[in-house]
């Protein structure tokens, strides 16, 4: 079947057909659209979009809402946009306002975190302040060790806080001199524990950079740095301490040296009272064993004994007021005896007549209190010396020489 061509005036109805079906005007504010697809002054979609995409001549492809209504979904988007950012802009102030207290709380804990601390530190100023050669070395040690957990506990504390950034620094500072402090602290026990350390020499100078490191946070932390004990007290401590041990160790040496001459002049005790014995003997009508040249010799004998030993006391280093005392008294004491011995042998060969029992009488009864004088010198040296034994916790003796 053969179609007819179109005529004229089917074209030229095409063609006003298709003018007709292009929107020239908006229709919400009326301005000329021409050919757009949107109104170029409310944005509004044109018939001559949907015809592009096949829809119906003068129909949107989407239902166009009155332009209040879209306006008022306009803004309500923009409400909703604005909400959500007062909504966010209230949670950061609320989350701002939290750490702000987080941090404010932290930054007080970590000046609350130093008060023991200066507690601690004023303690053991008034600790040391009691310590002496003769006591107060084990409370002195125990605020030392006291001290120091107090510090390491500060210091923990201090790394462990969240701090603002303000406060970051005074933390900073905190534990350098905490740090500084514990150095000192340490050197402090050692020469406790010690007093010869070489510690000793360190003291002053540690002390004086921890006090400089405390200064640092005294603003903050007030009576940080005076709290801290001065090193003077300890260095004291130490050189009297040390003046105290090698004393104790000369008067040992002396107290030693003393019990030698003691010892040596033993023999000769023995001699001299056995010679005596014998004279006392006959004195009282017995009959002595011995003769008077073996008297004269034994007294010879111990005579020759003593005066070496008198002479090795005057030698003896006494290294305090106590022990030249008692190197006096012994000294004293061997020459009272020798005194009483030389009497006795001078008696003896002048009084070389008559019986040996009227002698030796005779020569008791003359050299009586020169016999007392000793026996006084001799308790008097013994008294002193047991003294000394004390001092240097030796026990008491009762020697006879």
């Amino acid at each position: 079947m053969n179609r007819r061509p179109k005529s004229a005036d089917t074209s030229r109805a095409d063609s006003v057909d298709m003018q007709s079906r292009t929107q020239r005007f908006c229709k919400e504010c009326g301005a000329a659209v021409h050919d757009a697809n949107f109104c170029p002054r409310c944005g509004l979609a044109t018939d001559n979009q949907a015809h592009e995409l096949g829809g119906p001549a003068g129909m949107p492809t989407t239902p166009q809402a009155p332009h209040g209504q879209r306006r008022k979904r306009w803004w309500m988007a923009i409400g909703a946009v604005g909400a959500a950012v007062v909504i966010g802009l209230v949670v950061a102030l609320f989350a701002f306002q939290g750490n702000k207290a987080a941090s404010q709380a932290n930054t007080a804990k970590a000046r609350q975190a130093l008060s023991p601390v200066v507690r601690e530190n004023q303690q053991l100023a008034s600790t040391l302040g009691r310590l002496s050669v003769h006591g107060g070395r084990a409370q002195a040690s125990g605020s030392v060790r006291a001290a120091t957990t107090t510090v390491q506990s500060a210091h923990r504390s201090l790394t462990n806080l969240t701090l603002a950034e303000a406060d970051r620094a005074f933390a900073a500072r905190a534990k350098v001199a905490l740090t500084s402090e514990l150095a000192w602290l340490h050197a402090a026990g050692s020469v406790l524990k010690n007093p010869a350390s070489p510690m000793v020499g360190q003291l002053s100078s540690l002390g004086q950079q921890a006090r400089s490191k405390l200064q640092a946070i005294d603003s903050q932390v007030p009576a940080a740095s005076s709290s801290l004990p001065g090193s003077e007290k300890l260095i004291a401590y130490a050189h009297a301490r040390r003046t105290v041990v090698s004393t104790q160790r000369a008067l040992r040496q002396f107290s030693s040296q003393v019990q030698s001459l003691l010892t040596q002049s033993g023999p000769a005790f023995v001699q001299i009272n056995r010679l005596f014995g014998q004279m006392q003997t006959a004195a009282s009508g017995g009959t002595p064993t011995i003769t008077l040249p073996e008297a004269e010799a034994t007294l010879n004998a111990v005579i020759s004994n003593r005066s070496s030993l008198a002479a090795s006391a005057r030698t003896l280093d006494a290294p305090t007021p106590l022990a030249a005392t008692v190197r006096a008294d012994l000294v004293a004491a061997m020459d009272a005896s020798l005194t009483n011995d030389r009497d006795i042998s001078t008696c003896l060969n002048e009084a070389n007549t008559g019986t040996v029992a009227v002698i030796f009488q005779s020569c008791l009864s003359g050299t009586a209190s020169d016999s007392n004088a000793a026996t006084s010198a001799k308790q008097r040296f013994l008294a002193d010396y047991n003294a000394l034994r004390r001092q240097i916790g030796q026990p008491a003796i009762s020697v006879q020489f």
